[in-house]
């Protein structure tokens, strides 16, 4: 391959939904995106700072983590007794009463598949802003995608908000600092999501799987 096939693939990018072939913009103005003409996915987009600020709110999110899922999210005040629960309690006071199916659900969209997300991007984020050459990159990234369907902080929280709402005339409801961490986990969360610019990662990680090809053996 000479140099002018080389500058002609340069000048061409790939739809990773549809594989379309199409030419790419010399550059795209801040906050502008530019869509697949086919299957009308965004391929690309001005996020400033995108890597760096993804990077920080998925550590930011990680930090959280484990506050949010094991320490108290509320303090109930029920006739003299004062239970508490948290995001893991309540997974086994289901399992407990048999509910099993509710609770596998709550512990997967609730616990794994969040935590999950949160390391796969890390390890994609960490990997390109340090410009390593971590194995499977692209592999990871696609699954960290795929895997954003499956967590649902967002609807546990509104069920928790409903829940305080029935419970407040019938009890003192005092708010733990499980609760805390886990709308600060939801909202590192949803930075990270929001900060991310898709098509720089995917070009990004093309660049790191072609350096890494041309490395001597």
């Amino acid at each position: 391959m000479n140099d002018n096939d080389n500058n002609t693939l340069q000048q061409l990018m790939v739809c990773h939904h549809c594989d379309l072939v199409l030419q790419k913009p010399p550059s795209v103005p801040e906050h502008h995106r530019v869509f697949c003409p086919q299957c009308h996915h965004k391929l690309l987009s001005h996020k400033p700072n995108s890597l760096e600020r993804t990077f920080i709110w998925t550590l930011t999110a990680l930090v959280f983590f484990m506050p949010a899922i094991f320490l108290p999210l509320l303090h109930l005040d029920l006739f003299g007794q004062s239970p508490s629960s948290s995001v893991m309690s309540g997974i086994l006071a289901l399992w407990q009463q048999e509910f099993y199916s509710v609770a596998v659900v709550v512990l997967v969209t609730s616990v794994l598949a969040p935590m999950l997300q949160l390391i796969l991007l890390s390890y994609v984020t960490y990997s390109l802003y340090f410009g390593h050459k971590l194995p499977g990159l692209v592999r990871v990234f696609k699954a960290y995608l795929e895997l954003r369907h499956w967590g649902m902080l967002e609807i546990y929280l509104i069920g928790l908000l409903v829940s305080v709402i029935k419970l407040i005339d019938m009890a003192e409801v005092v708010v733990g600092i499980g609760l805390f961490s886990f709308i600060a986990l939801l909202m590192a969360q949803i930075m990270a999501v929001f900060s991310m610019d898709a098509p720089l990662f995917w070009r990004l990680l093309e660049q790191n799987k072609a350096t890494t090809k041309e490395l001597p053996q």
